[in-house]
């Protein structure tokens, strides 16, 4: 896992758009995505480059989730998954913002939707 020097305000931001993805709504998900290209250079990005852990609490419950930011021909692009949900799922929804990176994203639950 790669590790960048990011401020932990930044990093509490790109959870806190995963958290409220969480409750945007359920999709199936029933195969692994590849990353989307997003409208967000890489270039301008790069410090988000890699692999985060999340780690929240969710109804008394840890999950663990990956969140793998990448180049997607010069563009900045993400996939989310966890051991609850191991095919990974693109992050469709990327914008670059003065506070950091916000991440909209639909997570399924169990597969039904």
């Amino acid at each position: 896992m790669k590790k960048i020097g990011v401020e932990p305000t930044l990093c509490a931001l790109v959870l806190s758009a995963i958290v409220l993805g969480l409750f945007a709504g359920a999709v199936p998900g029933a195969w692994a995505e590849d990353a989307l290209p997003s409208d967000v250079a890489t270039a301008d990005a790069e410090e988000f480059l890699g692999i985060w852990l999340l780690k929240m609490d969710f109804m008394g419950r840890d999950i663990e989730f990956y969140l793998r930011v990448v180049d997607v021909d010069g563009q900045l692009g993400a996939t989310l998954d966890s051991q609850q949900q191991p095919e990974a799922q693109s992050v469709a929804g990327i914008a670059l913002t003065d506070e950091g990176l916000t991440f909209a994203y639909q997570m399924s639950f169990g597969g039904g939707g």
